[in-house]
């Protein structure tokens, strides 16, 4: 017979399998409700923002594993830009006083934001306006007992609230959970966040934003996007700029240019200001000013603004070419306004002058040319430069020398070179240099306040950079118009060889076919007879003519019988 501690025994053991098998049954029926309600979400958010709802991770078919989700939830109610006023504690020491800790560099330089110290030099204060403020994230875990008996583990963070107000977002997720209990409860939590979170929290025109405040009281499923205070405000700025892009580019926009109505799409929108044209428009002013050479001017073309064009747009509507063009005259002219950078008169490239001003000097790296700045001929310590007489006169004796045909068309050379320099000084005397920029400008009427393309302005009469009329409390402002010339060092003469190609090439026009391009500073020099040496009249590098290839080391290496090239030919 079977004893009545064996009868508790098998009781025990027939309820327990009971148990088993009434909580799997539940449990497959759990399982079937969280993959049609993950379903369903899915399917709303189908065709519409997909990274609103992220399965990270699903039961497979054996049912092993859990349901791992994240949603973003928008702010749907915020119709209006809200203010985000920033404080950030300033690290001040109690023995600093208040006066020097206003001193401090402002906190989180990387974010864009201007702060200021408080009063109390306690705390740093900003602002940000914010057309759409980022998501929250709302992360959940899908137990096996939801909905039957359990609800749904979950972590709420954002990188604009603070830890108090998320914690009241978590107890109100719990509350909702009560309200429903055994009920899926997903999508009731996700619609009730993206439409109340502002109105439940009191949130109407602005923001108080801090650093997070873990302190003991916050709800544990109530997190910071990012420990780093700096990158969650960087991630808030990023995420407003996409979605008013998003905005843009989904509706009809109009040309500010040439009034078409296009699909947002079509157009480009200048940096900061706000300011859109269509592509067609901003083709064309751009080609427009890289042809003429006024790539300073590549700004955003309304009349009140001054914000320069980002290069990526001028990359996208420019061809290859002339994107390449536009990188080498804004290098260029990035240069030219360099007041320590001149050009070499060699072989055109940038040189940084010497520290020394007394000492005129530049040496070009490229092609080893020491040079004087003021006159850019070679390097002459100490010794004044050359003026336009001296050199006049050292081509008068030089001229001397030449038979009587060469002697003719060398004083028709000499009387054009001269009608050139007076040119010339006619020009200095009418134009003024830039002092940022160095182009040449001339006055035609008004008063002595001028203003280059560049945005300079200065003063006509003492080329001095001003700002405002100031200036002329001790300088005319209405002088003559040109009085005189300025000091703007010599004018350069023609160099020696230059002078001996174009006598020749006068004399004799066949001789054009024996021009050939010096490989290192690119000027121009005439073969002489039948000898293919070369040797530049600038640079003095040795090359050769036929192969156009700069000679190294001995001369007649290069013309041996091995190689192609022949000494005289």
């Amino acid at each position: 017979m079977t004893t009545e501690s064996e009868m508790e025994l098998i009781s025990e053991i027939k309820e327990e399998k009971f148990m088993k098998n009434f909580i799997k049954g539940g449990n497959d029926t759990n399982l079937q409700e969280q993959k049609d309600e993950v379903s369903a979400l899915q399917s709303f958010y189908e065709g519409g923002d997909t990274e609103r709802l992220t399965v990270l991770s699903a039961p497979d078919d054996e049912g092993q594993g859990l349901f791992f989700l994240q949603t973003l939830i928008s702010m749907q109610e915020q119709d209006s830009p809200i203010t985000l006023d920033i404080l950030v504690p300033a690290d001040v020491s109690e023995s600093e006083e208040p006066e020097n800790a206003r001193a401090v560099t402002p906190p989180l330089p990387a974010c864009g934001v201007n702060f200021s110290r408080s009063n109390s030099g306690q705390k740093w204060i900003g602002s940000l306006k914010i057309d759409h403020l980022s998501p929250l994230t709302l992360q959940i875990s899908l137990p096996p007992s939801y909905p039957s008996h359990d609800a749904p583990v979950f972590t709420l963070s954002s990188n604009w609230l603070s830890s108090v107000q998320l914690s009241a977002l978590c107890r109100k997720l719990d509350s909702l959970w009560e309200e429903n209990s055994n009920m899926i409860i997903l999508f009731t939590w996700i619609d009730w966040l993206e439409n109340n979170i502002l109105s439940f929290l009191g949130i109407k025109d602005s923001i108080l934003m801090m650093p997070f405040d873990d302190d003991e009281n916050r709800d544990p499923r109530a997190l910071p996007e990012s420990d780093d205070f700096g990158h969650n405000i960087i991630s808030i700025l990023q995420f407003n700029e996409r979605q008013i892009e998003f905005n843009f580019c989904s509706n009809d926009q109009d040309c500010d240019v040439c009034f078409d109505r296009l699909p947002g799409t079509h157009f480009f929108r200048v940096g900061k200001c706000g300011h859109h044209y269509c592509r067609a428009c901003m083709t064309e002013y751009c080609e427009i000013h890289v042809k003429e050479g006024t790539v300073e001017e590549l700004k955003c073309p309304d009349r009140e603004c001054d914000i320069t064009l980002p290069p990526y747009i001028i990359q996208s509507v420019l061809p290859s070419g002339a994107f390449e063009r536009w990188e080498r005259l804004m290098l260029q002219k990035t240069l030219t306004s360099m007041s320590d950078v001149v050009w070499c008169p060699r072989c055109n490239e940038p040189v940084i002058k010497e520290i020394e001003d007394d000492l005129n000097l530049a040496h070009c790296i490229n092609c080893f040319y020491s040079f004087c700045t003021e006159c850019n001929e070679s390097w002459h310590q100490s010794k004044p430069c050359e003026t336009d007489e001296d050199k006049l006169q050292q081509l008068e004796k030089k001229g001397g020398a030449q038979n009587a045909a060469a002697q003719k068309k060398f004083e028709e050379l000499r009387k054009k070179i001269k009608d050139e320099i007076e040119n010339r000084k006619i020009l200095q005397s009418r134009t003024r240099k830039c002092p940022k920029c160095k182009i040449l400008i001339e006055k035609i009427a008004g008063c002595n306040k001028m203003t280059c393309r560049c945005g300079q302005s200065f003063c006509w009469a003492c080329c001095v950079a001003i700002n405002g009329y100031d200036h002329y409390k001790t300088c005319s402002l209405m002088a003559p118009l040109n009085p005189g010339p300025l000091d703007r060092g010599t004018i350069r003469m023609p160099a020696e060889g230059a002078l001996w190609i174009e006598v020749n090439l006068q004399l004799n026009p066949d001789a054009r076919s024996k021009l050939i391009v010096c490989p290192m500073c690119k000027q121009n020099n005439l073969k002489n007879g039948t000898n293919n040496h070369m040797k530049c009249w600038n640079c003095k590098t040795n090359f050769c003519f036929l192969c156009k290839t700069r000679i190294t080391g001995m001369i007649t290496t290069h013309f041996n019988s091995a190689s192609p090239c022949r000494q005289h030919s």
